[in-house]
């Protein structure tokens, strides 16, 4: 499994429900994600 799904499981099992107009997300709290760019030249 990669960090991707990895992030989508703890979202999914651990993450804050929010109910809204638009529609219910589902979110976490205190979780500090990194973007990685590939720098190829």
């Amino acid at each position: 499994m990669n960090k991707h799904y990895k992030i989508l499981d703890k979202v999914l099992t651990e993450g804050h429900e929010q109910h809204n107009k638009k529609g219910d997300i589902r979110y976490l709290t205190n979780e500090v994600m990194r973007l990685e760019h590939d720098r190829r030249e």
